[in-house]
């Protein structure tokens, strides 16, 4: 699936049942309850195939790095089986969140229930939602005063230069490398990204709270106490912030999904008891891996109710589901901790998992920070992995709009670490996240000799990028010669050079054969460029680019998503693969369908557009309108119905009709709701 060229607005996928992150009255606790099976054997294999249908193609193609073809989807993709969920709400749990992952429900429930519950003979096992209480990190450090402006730079980073330049950042940002074309998913208290200078230009596709079941992560009066958002902010603008000047982070190319996992405070903005609940964060995980991301940045960990015994890369609930999505393609980097200078001082989870890659924190001068985490696991792996910038790092302030302002902590080396596995991955997007791991530890500062308290070392983003190969820009450039011609320029950088003039330009107009001519080197270094034309202005032309690497041979670039780089004679930008909208108007259907609880609309706008989308019962009467006239850009959509009308009441069972209005078109389309 390619993405709409600005926003894909993708909702929840009803993971969670329930809008509250506390026990109601009489409720003495959350545990997830595990059941031995997803229900009678004979329909998994009708369900295996229906799930093959919902997910996205984007997220099929992911996963087929990594996985069989027979393999893309199996028994862990599957719902858990309804049945068995009404037996936990008649033995008197609340069912908070559900996991198919996990083939599991945590549940908010007293003793007497957890007892009748235990009884259930499709019930595995029960164990406790775990929590963990923030710990602030202390680190000595003087601030600088004066931001450095190295020359020859492509942009100002401001005081944010150190934290990306210890990692060589600006040199693959120089190159036209930037994070295109990659999804990022976040896992945090909350994003205040709409108000903040540097976060004006992110581009965000879709966001989630999952403690209050909507898609707004801002804080809400009568929801969050204010400041709830602040850390995910910070975070988020380490990876995705661009203001010249002030703060770029290393992605500010890709696109993001951001999921609300965390409670902060209650309203009264005492510190809550459990305010980081491990089961949102697994519910926000399935989230973000079902809607296509590539790489998951988490600045959480859990350790309260665990023991460092229990960091083993096999126990905590949260390192067992993010060892899955790593499973099926996603490359998870997450904070290690800031518990080396306290009694517990190993990783926390899921830091501890052996497939995700745990970012310890360094000083601004690259020596270790006294509170970041460390290892050995409880099973003698070397942790962390890598390490980036966690003291001094320069971040948007939260409730401000042009704010900015120093944190430190494992947090903010996470994100560093995971906008460079973007841009090593745009640059190379048929890697795995088993690869990418790869080329960080293998390029690190000390990979030659890894320990417990750096890992293999800080990270190298120039390295790391070329270690499985040349490189290219994400976007080329172009321009219009007074002739009519174009030129279009690339960076190609190559570890052990190219053969001479394998460099070529291939391109194709409509209507006419395939084209190649041999780019040459421009006076700028690691920039090659060609000419080709005459072409007449609203002239669509396809080019992509190939050479021969001195060491690996012949490469070419797109690489992954599609074959060429599309350029409309007389536009001011070039549209890369994964920007490419659909090529008609359509209404895709709805999936599931029949369906229980939710289904998802979805339609293609091949032009941006005015949409109007409402559900109606037979007998013509307005239920529910999920879009009334709002102008939403060209791409592919998908709109969630939860069986509710306009008021946020259920529905009864029945038949249902979608009315899809896109400008002056109209299409139509019948939903069936069952209980």
């Amino acid at each position: 699936m390619k993405l709409g060229r600005s926003f894909l607005l993708t909702l929840g996928i009803g993971l969670v049942a329930a809008a509250a992150s506390w026990s109601a009255p009489g409720e003495s606790g959350r545990y997830w309850v595990f059941f031995r099976d997803k229900g009678p054997p004979g329909l998994l294999k009708r369900s295996v195939e229906a799930v093959r249908e919902e997910l996205g193609e984007r997220t099929l193609l992911r996963r087929s790095k990594v996985l069989p073809p027979e393999e893309l989807v199996d028994g862990s993709d599957l719902p858990l089986w309804e049945p068995y969920l009404e037996r936990l709400a008649e033995a008197g749990a609340r069912v908070v969140v559900v996991s198919r992952w996990l083939n599991a429900a945590s549940v908010a429930a007293d003793s007497s229930a957890l007892a009748e519950i235990e009884r259930l003979p499709f019930v595995l096992r029960i164990q406790p939602v775990r929590r963990w209480l923030r710990s602030e990190p202390t680190e000595e450090w003087q601030a600088p005063r004066v931001a450095l402006r190295p020359e020859g730079l492509r942009y100002d980073y401001g005081l944010s230069y150190n934290q990306v330049a210890m990692l060589r950042v600006p040199e693959l940002h120089a190159w036209g490398i930037q994070g295109g074309g990659i999804i990022v998913g976040l896992l945090d208290a909350g994003y205040e990204w709409r108000s903040h200078q540097a976060l004006q230009r992110a581009m965000v596709l879709g966001e989630w709270d999952f403690i209050w079941n909507d898609p707004v992560t801002s804080d809400q009066a009568g929801q969050d106490y204010p400041g709830q958002a602040a850390h995910g902010t910070e975070t988020f603008s380490v990876i995705a912030g661009f203001q010249p000047g002030s703060l770029i982070g290393p992605a500010f190319g890709a696109f993001f999904y951001l999921a609300k996992t965390e409670r902060v405070t209650d309203l009264q903005g005492n510190d809550f008891e459990q305010p980081i609940e491990e089961d949102y964060w697994v519910a926000g995980l399935e989230w973000l891996e079902r809607n296509g991301v590539d790489i998951v940045s988490t600045s959480l960990g859990y350790s309260d109710w665990y023991t460092p015994a229990d960091m083993d890369g096999n126990t905590a609930v949260v390192t067992v589901a993010a060892d899955l999505a790593v499973k099926k393609g996603v490359f998870v980097a997450a904070s290690a901790g800031n518990m080396g200078n306290r009694v517990w001082r190993i990783v926390t989870a899921p830091a501890d998992g052996d497939s995700v890659v745990a970012v310890g924190a360094v000083r601004p001068d690259g020596l270790i920070a006294g509170f970041s985490s460390h290892g050995p696991t409880a099973d003698g792996r070397i942790k962390p992995d890598v390490v980036a910038q966690g003291v001094g790092v320069y971040v948007a302030a939260p409730g401000t709009s042009s704010g900015y302002l120093f944190a430190q902590g494992t947090s903010f080396s996470c994100p560093l670490v995971a906008g460079v596995a973007a841009l090593v991955l745009s640059a190379h997007p048929e890697l795995g996240p088993i690869q990418l791991r790869e080329a960080l530890r293998q390029t690190a500062s000390q990979a030659s000799h890894p320990d417990t308290l750096y890992g293999w070392g800080i990270v190298d983003a120039v390295e790391a990028a070329l270690y499985f190969g040349p490189v290219f820009s994400n976007v080329p450039s172009i321009r219009i010669l007074g002739d009519s011609r174009l030129e279009i320029r690339t960076y190609a950088v190559s570890k052990h050079g190219f053969v001479p003039g394998s460099l070529h330009l291939h391109y194709r107009v409509k209507g006419e054969p395939e084209q190649s001519v041999m780019m040459t080197p421009s006076d700028t270094s690691n920039q090659y460029l060609a000419r080709i034309g005459p072409f007449p202005r609203g002239t669509e032309v396809r080019f992509w680019f190939t050479a021969v690497d001195s060491a690996r041979g012949a490469v070419s670039f797109p690489r992954v998503f599609s074959d060429f780089f599309s350029y409309i004679v007389g536009q001011d930008r070039i549209s890369p693969p994964w920007l490419e909208p659909p090529e008609e108007f359509a209404l895709r259907g709805c999936f599931p369908n029949p369906f229980r609880q939710w289904t998802r609309i979805s339609f293609d706008l091949p032009d941006a557009a005015r949409v109007t989308l409402q559900v109606y019962d037979v007998r013509g009467r307005l239920i529910c309108s999920l879009l009334e006239g709002q102008i939403v850009p060209a791409g592919r959509h998908g709109f969630e119905w939860r069986a509710v009308d306009q008021d946020g009441r259920p529905v009864s069972p029945g038949v249902y009709l979608v009315r899809l209005r896109i400008e002056q078109r109209e299409y139509h389309s019948k939903i069936v709701l069952v209980r």
